[in-house]
């Protein structure tokens, strides 16, 4: 009998994480597998400004922007819950607001994980070096395997 894996499996609205998330399909996962699909999402941050009074943004106006940021992280974890209920998935869907690398290094601990899978954005050597970027974090501060679904090479 082959044993149950706790498997994260990294969501976004990109192109590049959902070719992650069917490679995942295609290539590695089992039935008996216990999947957790993560959104993690940034909250917008208030604008700051050095002025002596202060410059406030209307309450009704970061509601809305708030409230949209909401509404998008939910758009994304209906698109792939529905994704894995088609294919009678066994898993659970959340969304966390804060640091991608953080969470999901976090997450992937406290789930004791078997696999993490994400996609990479394909970013050039200089935008890498300079930004990071939250597959290598994660390949560095994971304790389990790490899957990093690259983009397709461009077609000559």
């Amino acid at each position: 009998m082959a044993t149950t894996r706790q498997v994260l499996v990294c969501v976004d609205a990109s192109e590049h994480s959902q070719k992650a998330f069917q490679y995942f399909v295609d290539n590695v996962w089992r039935a008996e597998d216990d999947v957790h699909l993560v959104h993690v999402y940034q909250h917008p941050h208030l604008p700051t400004m050095a002025l002596s009074h202060g410059v406030g943004v209307p309450n009704d106006v970061w509601e809305k922007v708030l409230n949209n940021a909401n509404e998008q992280a939910n758009e994304v974890l209906k698109e792939y819950n529905s994704k894995a209920r088609e294919l009678k998935m066994k898993h659970k869907a959340v969304r966390v607001a804060g640091d991608p690398r953080d969470i999901i290094v976090g997450m992937a601990e406290e789930l004791e994980a078997d696999l993490v899978v994400l996609g990479s954005r394909g970013l050039g050597v200089i935008k890498r070096a300079l930004l990071g970027t939250v597959s290598q974090h994660v390949v560095n501060h994971c304790h389990c395997a790490v899957l990093v679904v690259k983009p397709a090479a461009a077609k000559k």
